[in-house]
């Protein structure tokens, strides 16, 4: 879907995103269509102050120390109008905080589903379903020594 923007005299975003229907409301006597609208940009350009907006691809960033924020009024650059994204650098102390949440969230994993097998490691249970199912629960336990904790963890797969 196409996303466009309406410039005062000047140039200048005066509303963003103009949508057709907004078009509509500012010209209830004219009788335009939506293909047209979305088709003829050098018309709706030339006649109405009417842009098209591109959203510019998101770089690359570590979302663990930064994030990204796109620009909330386009920007013309390089003879179209886009959306800058821009990535963030995060302070420390939401580092921090992000860091525990996730690692909580993964222990929080980590114990449903040890509790998930508690059954397998009671007295009578057969050692064909007791031992894969202890080892299985010993690496549940080692997630956190993961290199990558919390944030890729390789969960340890199931036995069946």
């Amino acid at each position: 879907m196409s996303v466009y923007a309406l410039l005062d005299e000047d140039g200048q975003v005066l509303f963003y995103p103009y949508t057709y229907e907004a078009f509509r409301r500012a010209h209830p006597n004219l009788s335009l269509s939506s293909k047209k609208f979305h088709t003829d940009v050098e018309g709706m350009k030339s006649e109405y102050n009417i842009v098209p907006v591109r959203r510019i691809e998101n770089p690359y960033h570590d979302p663990v120390t930064s994030y990204i924020r796109v620009d909330s009024k386009p920007t013309y650059q390089n003879g179209e109008w886009v959306l800058l994204p821009r990535v963030i650098n995060k302070t420390k102390d939401r580092i921090q905080e992000e860091q525990e949440q996730a690692s909580l969230e993964a222990k929080d994993k980590r114990n449903m589903l040890l509790s998930e097998t508690d059954w397998t490691q009671v007295e009578d249970v057969p050692d064909a379903i007791k031992i894969p199912f202890k080892e299985y629960r010993n690496k549940l336990r080692a997630i956190t020594e993961q290199k990558g904790f919390p944030h890729e963890i390789n969960w340890p797969q199931r036995p069946e």
